[in-house]
């Protein structure tokens, strides 16, 4: 065997074992928990009650993902229980659900961190925290829901 057929073979060799570590790698990483959770301030059109948006969205590529508790968390939690908007609820991959909390249910002294002090837990029991939602239109509808759709507009 030449020199070329030599280093050849050992290329081949080493490209076999990376592929099969990515082949090992990579359904691990795409194939893993991924929620989003998001909170902005909304006032909704028919009541004009002022309140927080969370915006739960399952960022998984192949899998579903069950959501059993969502709360916000002060000095303790404040579950976020909605009629309309019963817990659990199961999201497909890239589905997202919203619920509110009106913003008279949590402390005065929290409201100014209240976009990411909202939780939500998932069936394994892995817990979520928020960030704020910066991207919103300014005027929306509730996502979600087979309800009539509740407008709001951002604050």
């Amino acid at each position: 065997m030449n020199a070329a057929a030599i280093c050849l073979k050992r290329t081949q060799s080493m490209l076999e074992k990376r592929f099969t570590l990515l082949d090992a790698i990579l359904p691990a990483v795409f194939n893993r928990l991924r929620l989003r959770l998001r909170v902005h301030r909304a006032y909704f059109a028919e009541s004009g009650k002022e309140c927080f948006v969370v915006t739960v969205t399952n960022r998984s590529f192949t899998r579903d993902l069950e959501v059993t508790d969502v709360w916000f968390q002060s000095d303790r939690q404040i579950p976020v229980l909605q009629p309309q908007r019963p817990l659990p609820v199961r999201l497909k991959p890239e589905e997202c659900w919203e619920t509110w909390l009106p913003v008279a249910a949590l402390p005065q002294r929290v409201l100014q961190q209240a976009l990411t002090l909202a939780y939500a837990r998932l069936s394994n029991g892995a817990v979520v925290g928020s960030k704020p939602n910066t991207n919103i239109p300014n005027y929306g509808i509730v996502s979600g829901t087979t309800l009539q759709p509740r407008t709001h507009a951002a604050v």
